[in-house]
């Protein structure tokens, strides 16, 4: 026997690899995986079974040996943690409004922590985030600060609807003698019911308001119906288009009013397809060959189309759109999309295609720019 020689990928931290051991000897080779002894000069980075399986602990550098009849053989392995970003928006839970300057923070895996500030967009990216399971709090002043967990085994997005402290009212407004309406925007089921508030701003000694509900496709009990207390029952069919506004307005001055917009029939989207898609590698400042995302009206009304382009680094996802102002029901159109990196690094974005109400497509766009 002259040499025992080991190979094997050195795993990840948390993965494993199927070392192997060859005994070389006189121009001949055996395989004595199964016959060898494994060990591991460092059982804190990397562990090694009877077998030659290598489980990758914690980052750093093992030597994992194989002897085989007082011949032994080295496989010098550097372990590492793999890490991604985790990135999303933060949107009000009352308003749906995006919202800056929300603190972001996770606890990853490897017990480190990661923050951020959502910038003007409201967006977010935690880098170097470890694989496996995470925790991500989001906390503001005014905001109940909220906890949600995911398990991270690539990029992943994480968005948000943050709630209100004090039952999801509206902050009180600057502008004096102003009413608003509590939800703003909300979906009803056909036939289901939702309650509405009238908010004062300043509080005043007569509070009273007289709701009503109107509709574009609509009149009468086809529009459903509210009561004197703000509580709305929908149609039990919808009015084509399925939305309608509730408006409140004071009793004590007719001039002050607010309006809900109420979609009706259950949620509106559009079906885009693909949800994501990642341009890889590229030089800075050239530019990608284009990809094609189609969006179908799976709603059950005509939708108005109005792309929005978001994200940390949107700017390097440049659009173009053969879409209508108004699609039809189940028609379909297309967005071409191409990146041009701005910096090297993972670049970010987001392709958000509002209808009626927002949000009701998404396209998540990834790249990483090189020099």
């Amino acid at each position: 026997m002259t040499t025992i020689s080991v190979s094997g990928n050195a795993p990840n931290v948390g993965a494993s690899s199927q070392f192997t051991a060859t005994a070389l000897s006189n121009s001949t080779t055996q395989a004595v995986t199964s016959q060898a002894t494994w060990t591991s000069s460092d059982t804190s980075v990397a562990t090694v079974s009877s077998t030659g399986l290598v489980t990758g602990v914690n980052p750093g550098s093992a030597d994992i040996s194989a002897t085989y009849q007082n011949v032994t053989g080295v496989s010098h392995l550097a372990i590492v943690r793999l890490t991604f970003a985790v990135f999303g928006t933060v949107r009000d839970g009352s308003s749906n409004a995006l919202l800056p300057n929300i603190h972001v923070s996770s606890l990853d895996s490897a017990g480190v922590t990661t923050t951020a500030t959502t910038n003007s967009s409201g967006a977010y990216s935690l880098e170097g985030v470890a694989t496996g399971v995470v925790a991500i709090t989001f906390s503001a002043t005014g905001y109940q600060t909220t906890t949600q967990s995911t398990t991270v085994t690539t990029y992943t997005q994480v968005n948000l609807s943050l709630p209100r402290v004090g039952g999801g009212l509206p902050p009180s407004p600057t502008t004096p003698n102003h009413l608003l309406i509590s939800p703003s925007e909300v979906i009803v089921q056909s036939g289901g019911t939702q309650q509405f508030s009238a908010i004062f701003f300043p509080p005043g000694s007569d509070e009273s308001v007289t709701w009503s509900v109107a509709g574009a496709g609509c009149s009468g009990a086809g529009c459903g119906t509210i009561d004197a207390t703000g509580r709305y029952t929908a149609p039990a069919t919808p009015p084509n288009p399925a939305v309608v506004t509730v408006t409140a307005r004071s009793v004590a001055d007719s001039t002050r009013s607010a309006d809900a917009t109420v979609a009706i029939g259950g949620v509106l989207s559009f079906s885009m397809n693909p949800s994501s898609f990642d341009f890889g590698s590229r030089t800075v400042n050239t530019t990608s060959a284009p990809t094609v995302i189609t969006l179908t009206n799976t709603s059950s009304t005509p939708q108005p189309v109005t792309p929005r382009p978001g994200g940390l680094n949107y700017t390097d996802f440049a659009t173009t759109s053969n879409c209508p102002s108004m699609i039809a029901v189940g028609a379909s159109c297309t967005f071409t999309i191409t990146f041009s990196p701005s910096a090297t690094g993972r670049r970010i974005g987001i392709l958000d295609v509002d209808g009626t109400f927002e949000d009701m497509g998404e396209v998540s766009l990834f790249g990483t720019g090189t020099n």
